[in-house]
């Protein structure tokens, strides 16, 4: 009877030690998962972050060749249709703080992207 007893404890035990063993694995699959996105999203936050200091860059280019331009424009004579020409010209300061859409990144997206890496990061600690 005690034998018996403890043939059932034993079996209870090994039981037991499977179920949490099987916990574990899938736990330990979860963060490597969680990990995994987790380096993938910081990997496209350093490119956007790139990107995005890239179109700054070309920006303030564009602004120093507008302020180049507006420079010239002011040396010369005026004449008729340089008068016309002023009038439409693309104010600089709007200019550098645009943000140029199309193949390009905004700081809009790339504030969600980082907000989504905190988020594994935080998903991940708790796992």
């Amino acid at each position: 009877q005690a034998q018996a007893a403890h043939s059932a404890g034993k079996l209870e035990s090994e039981s037991a030690i499977k179920e949490k063993q099987e916990e574990i694995n899938r736990l330990e699959a979860r963060i490597a998962q969680l990990e995994s996105e987790l380096a993938k999203q910081k990997e496209l936050v350093q490119k956007l972050e790139s990107d995005l200091d890239a179109q700054k860059g070309a920006n303030q280019q564009l602004v120093q060749d507008l302020q180049q331009q507006r420079e010239m424009l002011a040396r010369s004579p005026p004449t008729p249709s340089k008068d016309r020409k002023r009038a439409n010209a693309i104010p600089v300061e709007p200019v550098a703080n645009a943000v140029i859409v199309g193949h390009t990144i905004t700081p809009e997206a790339l504030a969600q992207h980082r907000a989504e890496v905190a988020r594994l990061e935080e998903q991940l600690e708790e796992e």
